[in-house]
């Protein structure tokens, strides 16, 4: 199983800038490439301090340009937000800059409030539709190596060739996002249809390991209904994972999670509140408790996180992104990564070397 690690780029109540923040950014992706990370990964957000990342893509090349063999991605990139020819091209560009180290996540966008200040609000049926044509515009810029045209319903354009052409082919690695079993099972038909691979990313956020389990089972189940082999497919998590040998330590991380989760689910649910640009986090709905936190996700000493991280390597899974990123100190994230790579990666990877930050 490979292992990933996701940074939310949260500046929230941190009191620094931007440019230390994206500083931290670096020097967490520098420290996992020398950990033995596989790759890391980076959202799209916009407008606010909670994901304080608008140019995936730019940050990406900022990695690249310090970094030796680790790949980065993004997490996902929001299509709604793109022309599907400018993207497909910026893609490739990074393609050709950094040959096979790109990873491209795609997803349809969380945030309302976001969709509405970019003009892109959307009815589910109709963000689907957008999305599927999306992919499809995309890929065939990325196959065609000849002037191609396009009659849709969201896109009509004469002849054209995207430029330039991607050095990975058929294309740039794509992993399409979804949250519930019914949407794993979905995006696995999308990919028939688009005739891609079936690579899928999901997080569970919240929702205990038996419902990434039954997310897997419709994974499985889709391939079979589309004669998709599994060793062709991929199939990846993002979890919230903290670990240390200290409680004290152990007891802060959970008081990070327990707050960085009410602005995860005020995204969600389309209750943002933003000043300035900064979130108003408040008491949600849906709080979530310590006991949960600890039951659902790999949190708490290397012996328990190992537990916590087994079934995930016993199930299937192809990819585990750890997400660190909610913790409020930059050096306490470079603590707790370096801690999962020595306790936690050598174990599931033997011959992965051991590395210090």
């Amino acid at each position: 199983m490979e292992f990933g690690v996701f940074i939310g780029a949260h500046n929230l109540g941190h009191g620094r800038d931007e440019s230390q923040l994206f500083a931290d950014i670096t020097e967490q992706a520098v420290i996992a490439d020398r950990l033995g990370f596989d790759v890391v990964w980076l959202p799209e957000h916009h407008f606010n301090d909670y994901n304080l990342c608008p140019d995936p893509l730019q940050l990406a090349v900022r990695i690249f340009e310090r970094t030796e063999r680790i790949r980065v991605g993004c997490a996902v990139v929001i299509l709604r937000d793109h022309h599907p020819l400018q993207l497909a091209g910026r893609i490739a560009q990074l393609d050709v800059l950094y040959p096979g180290r790109f990873e491209l996540a795609v997803g349809r966008g969380s945030s309302g409030y976001e969709s509405v200040r970019l003009e892109r609000e959307m009815d589910i049926e109709t963000s689907r539709a957008h999305f599927l044509e999306h992919l499809e515009v995309m890929t065939k810029g990325w196959r065609n190596d000849h002037d191609w045209n396009h009659d849709g319903r969201f896109w009509r354009f004469p002849d054209v060739t995207v430029l330039p052409r991607p050095v990975t082919r058929p294309h740039p690695s794509l992993w399409l996002s979804a949250v519930t079993p019914w949407s794993i099972h979905g995006q696995v038909h999308n990919c028939a249809q688009l005739g891609v691979p079936a690579k899928i990313i999901t997080s569970p956020f919240r929702n205990p390991f038996g419902f990434l389990a039954e997310g897997y089972q419709q994974f499985l189940v889709a391939l079979g209904e589309t004669g998709i082999d599994r060793a062709d497919a991929r199939f990846a998590v993002n979890r919230t994972v903290f670990i240390s040998d200290s409680p004290d330590e152990v007891d802060q991380a959970m008081q990070d999670v327990l707050r960085i989760h009410r602005g995860l689910y005020m995204q969600l649910e389309n209750h943002e509140v933003y000043v300035d640009g900064k979130i108003q986090v408040g008491p949600v709905e849906h709080e979530m408790g310590a006991d949960e936190v600890v039951a659902n996700v790999p949190f708490g000493n290397p012996a328990w996180v190992r537990s916590q991280v087994a079934p995930y390597v016993e199930l299937g899974v192809d990819h585990l992104s750890c997400y660190f990123d909610y913790l409020s100190d930059h050096r306490r994230i470079v603590t707790a990564m370096t801690c999962f790579a020595a306790e936690v990666i050598d174990a599931f990877r033997p011959t992965s070397q051991e590395c210090s930050a």
